[in-house]
């Protein structure tokens, strides 16, 4: 249940984008770019989550961190890290944020692997 996760990929990262954002859409979230290199996957709404706590469910305002960076030649370093903890929700509200977080980075780990792309 870390905080933040980092994927070593080959292969160019407009790929590794599509793989990543189709994961991540498949799992409620949207995501948003600052630049093409940096952005944030966002699902739930915030307000359900200050006021229905630990009953919002599906509706809990969870948010990852996506960016990439360049690593060894040839290579990019997919980071994904944990941008809300859950607290808002409660003790159940954190233990579901850390379980939608693993759940994410288990997928896209998958996706990734399946593709060709993840080298570690």
């Amino acid at each position: 249940m870390a905080s933040t996760t980092q994927l070593v990929l080959v292969g160019h990262v407009d790929q590794a984008r599509a793989i990543t954002d189709s994961v991540l859409a498949y799992l409620g979230f949207r995501v948003f770019y600052q630049d093409p290199w940096t952005g944030m996957a966002e699902r739930g709404n915030q307000t359900a989550t200050v006021l229905g706590g630990a009953f919002a469910g599906d509706s809990q305002h969870i948010k990852i961190g996506v960016a990439y960076r360049a690593g060894a030649p040839g290579q990019t370093v997919l980071i994904l890290s944990k941008a809300t903890t859950g607290m808002a929700a409660g003790i159940i509200g954190v233990s579901r944020t850390n379980k939608v977080y693993d759940e994410a980075v288990g997928r896209i780990r998958a996706a990734l692997a399946s593709s060709g792309q993840l080298i570690a």
